[in-house]
């Protein structure tokens, strides 16, 4: 089938070594093998003559040896490579020798959890210096060292993912971009050591961002307020890192989008939310061990479609809000280590799908309501309370309950 264009065999069961007829299929555009049992030594043979490759995925199999991404350097079609060695323990990814000017722009390039090979083992490929068309680039798990890529961004105005997550990468982290980049959508930087700012204007650059995870990167200074202009933000994750100060008043009015929210493990400070913030679509929310005060914040009052609620290790006060039983899809309720006070409202008793309660290392009072919902609950802590009264017969309804 010498004429042969497409050849896409992902995610079946193959296994065994690569027929070396394929070498023949000097027409091909399209090489899906993702997701196999191919194994033997890294199909080199498929790539030493320029053809019409124009997609190569190899995601998940068993090759071994070296693949040098010299291999492609003529290759003037090529417009897609994705390939992840979580799978592949024996095959090692050269990026770097011998060194080469690509002859193709590439608009997608994706590589995960490979060992790189030589002496450049922690540097970022050197030949996406030369792209300028990449729409999505992933180089995630390959302990990458040395700065923040910001020539990425300039050089690629059309990106609409970029991770560079699980990796050495430091600061400075900037922005340098001469325009907005209206394309990008995903951005994931987490679990690095940037050891810097968030730059003031992220969210005038990327103010089309959809999701923003930078967790786990050692951040520092200010929750900027121009992630309020992100206003098609639906994922945040700036968890894990050493960010202080209040969160802005302009975050609580201009992100109504969105649905995760993680700010653990920080030093944020009081209020919870900004007074006035009216979030209605929030399935998510973990502000857990920062130094937030006051009341649980009214601002998520409207998300009627919580599923996770976690505000432990804070300084809370007052009373539950009686209109936390609106959520009535909410699974995990996390409020321990807080100053919380006053009794469990009769509205908890809406709460039909709760999994994990954790009220515990508080000052809640009275008696536990006699209505509660047990039979899906699995984690209940209640220690370190005021509670009075009899344990509610209705936990021997709770056929799941582990703690």
């Amino acid at each position: 089938m010498t004429n042969l264009k497409v050849m896409s065999l992902g995610r079946n069961k193959f296994e065994g070594l690569l027929p070396p007829c394929l070498n023949n299929l000097t027409s091909l555009g399209v090489l899906d093998l993702q997701y196999n049992g191919f194994e033997g030594t890294f199909p080199s043979e498929l790539f030493h003559s320029p053809n019409s490759l124009t997609f190569i995925t190899l995601n998940e199999n068993s090759f071994t040896d070296i693949a040098s991404l010299s291999l492609f350097a003529n290759h003037i079609n090529l417009q897609v490579f994705i390939i992840s060695c979580s799978n592949n323990p024996n095959l090692k990814l050269e990026t770097e020798y011998p060194q080469f000017l690509p002859s193709f722009q590439l608009n997608i390039f994706s590589v995960s959890k490979c060992t790189r090979n030589g002496a450049s083992n922690h540097r970022i490929p050197s030949f996406l210096l030369h792209q300028f068309d990449l729409r999505v680039l992933q180089l995630a798990h390959l302990n990458l060292s040395g700065s923040f890529p910001k020539w990425v961004l300039t050089n690629n105005t059309k990106l609409v993912s970029l991770s560079v997550s699980y990796n050495f990468l430091t600061g400075p982290f900037e922005l340098n971009s001469p325009s907005k980049l209206f394309d990008m959508r995903y951005f994931d930087a987490s679990s690095n050591h940037v050891n810097d700012e968030i730059p003031p204007h992220i969210g005038f650059v990327l103010p089309n961002l959809l999701s923003l995870n930078m967790s786990s990167s050692s951040l520092q200074g200010g929750f900027p307020a121009s992630l309020a202009d992100m206003t098609q933000l639906n994922w945040l994750d700036l968890s894990h890192n050493n960010l202080s100060g209040y969160l802005p008043h302009e975050f609580g009015k201009g992100t109504n989008d969105l649905r995760f929210l993680k700010l653990s493990n920080n030093n944020l400070s009081d209020p919870c939310l900004p007074e006035g913030s009216n979030f209605t679509h929030l399935f998510y929310v973990d502000l857990s061990n920062n130094n937030f005060k006051g009341k649980v914040p009214d601002g998520i009052s409207k998300s009627l479609e919580l599923r996770m609620l976690e505000l432990s290790a804070n300084q809370l006060y007052g009373e539950m809000p009686s209109w936390i039983g609106n959520f009535k899809h909410l699974g995990h309720l996390i409020l321990y280590q807080n100053s919380m006070t006053g009794p469990i409202p009769e509205s908890f008793c809406n709460l039909a799908e709760l999994k994990y309660l954790d009220l515990s290392q508080n000052r809640f009072n009275g008696t536990l309501p006699s209505c509660l919902n047990m039979s899906p609950l699995r984690y209940l802590h209640l220690r370190s309370n005021d509670f009075t009264g009899p344990i509610p017969s209705v936990l021997t309804e709770s056929p799941l309950l582990l703690t």
